[in-house]
């Protein structure tokens, strides 16, 4: 139980870290006239795309045995997850309705409208932003394993696969898994007591910025500091201590085969993930099955170490060898974890078509079928391009859920690098780490490409 607690309270600080600087970032970003803001939102948003391991190998090169300890753990989980907060509020500003502020600052100053008027709107949805960030760190594995902090998901899965007391794991994953719905649910019923219409669906540029005026330059300086400090020096420092091209020739032949199977893998995954998501986004709307959409949430805020033990219970049998001895639980599992990136996106885009256009097909004949072949679908394809590309780069670097259930000569780039780090050269971790970097950003190029395209 003292552990359990001492999870409790990590995840609970780098929560606070995380939103406090995520709702900074966001109004700076989105409601001032700072310099390049775009281009610092692009930056800090670079640590959720990479494997978390990453981000703490690179901070640990900078700062030596600092970092193995409770605020180095608490300094690097909130720069992974800060984006998350830091997005969410930055969407949540750009389309609040502009009425509430403009009338508020007839009487007073853009702060007090800040803290009076924008943040009390928007603080029902940061609840549930909050939560996410609470939950996706109360299941962190790689970062806590690399930087040598026992948490509870840690001596959970010690437990399993360390010790072979399976009881004891599957006790401790019960009550993760009880922590987390009731997180949910009480986040769905706050919701519904709690959230308002506070959004309009027209001219979402913000045309009276608030002026910096003689503090623009403190802030831009304040921002680029923490960009360069936590977001571009830690990337450098891994570029820096690979040192020849040499050294990425090696690592490349180290792990070359376990890339193909990643892009196979994830490839697959993300076609699957896009697929499921839209036949959920589907029936939440047309049917109301919200239900649907709460146990997608459920699945992706369960950790991932939790996730690995239900699924190595259900299949490891005789009758399903099929599935647990092949690539295919570990496609299944990223389906089952990522499918509400997907579930998201699509219904957000899919609320917003006209019903008319729906109703028009019917009228003329069209069956329901032929309705969402010919028009839903077609009206959603830079929807479904993005879902495809985003949920690539979540299962590229997804290391927790495949380390527990790839099997021998199955091992995917992340798992291959994250077990390579510990008796590997500084040099050719420090190539492999860019490696990953550039295969996790390649995606993300051709995604801006294929937009351009379409």
């Amino acid at each position: 139980m003292t552990l359990f607690f001492d999870t409790i309270f990590l995840s609970l600080s780098v929560t606070f870290v995380s939103v406090f600087f995520g709702v900074i970032f966001a109004v700076l970003f989105e409601k001032t006239t700072l310099a390049f803001k775009n281009t610092f939102l692009l930056i800090f948003t670079l640590p959720l795309l990479l494997p978390p391991y990453i981000v703490a190998l690179g901070f640990s090169e900078l700062f030596s045995e600092w970092i193995f300890s409770f605020f180095g753990v608490v300094l690097v989980e909130s720069i992974i997850y800060i984006p998350i907060p830091m997005l969410g509020t930055f969407l949540l500003l750009k389309n609040i309705n502009k009425s509430f502020e403009d009338s508020a600052k007839i009487f007073c100053s853009w702060f007090c409208v800040l803290r009076k008027i924008t943040i009390p709107l928007i603080s029902p949805y940061l609840f549930l932003i909050s939560s996410i960030v609470f939950l996706l760190s109360l299941g962190n594995y790689s970062v806590v394993n690399f930087l040598r902090y026992k948490t509870f998901v840690i001596q959970s899965f010690v437990e399993f696969s360390a010790f072979y007391e399976y009881k004891s794991a599957y006790i401790l994953s019960i009550l993760i898994f009880l922590i987390v719905a009731t997180l949910l649910l009480f986040e769905k019923y706050y919701a519904k007591k709690n959230y308002a219409s506070i959004f309009e669906n027209i001219d979402f540029k913000n045309k009276n910025p608030i002026d910096l005026k003689n503090y623009k330059y403190i802030l831009f300086s304040f921002v680029l500091f923490l960009a360069s400090a936590f977001v571009i020096l830690p990337i450098f420092t891994l570029v820096f201590n690979s040192h020849s091209f040499s050294n990425y020739l090696k690592a490349y032949d180290l792990v070359s085969n376990s890339i193909y199977r990643s892009i196979i893998y994830a490839g697959i995954g993300a076609f699957f993930i896009t697929l499921f998501g839209f036949i959920l986004a589907f029936y939440i709307k047309t049917k109301n099955y919200y239900i649907l959409d709460f146990f997608s949430v459920l699945f992706f805020a369960l950790p991932s170490t939790v996730l690995g033990i239900i699924f190595i219970k259900l299949f490891n049998h005789e009758w399903s060898s099929f599935i647990y001895s092949t690539p295919i639980i570990i496609i299944l599992a990223y389906i089952l974890k990522y499918s509400v990136i997907s579930t998201r996106l699509i219904f957000s885009n899919l609320s917003q078509l006209p019903q008319s256009f729906d109703d028009s097909a019917r009228v003329l004949g069209a069956s329901k079928f032929y309705t969402i072949l010919h028009i839903t679908i077609p009206l959603l394809k830079n929807t479904f391009l993005f879902s495809y590309f985003l949920a690539f780069v979540f299962l590229i670097r997804d290391t927790d859920i495949t380390m527990l259930l790839y099997s021998a000569g199955n091992e995917t780039f992340a798992v291959q690098l994250f077990t390579l780090m510990a008796n590997s050269p500084q040099e050719i971790v420090s190539a492999l780490c860019v490696i990953m970097i550039l295969v996790i950003l390649l995606p993300i190029l051709a995604w801006f490409i294929l937009r351009k395209i379409f």
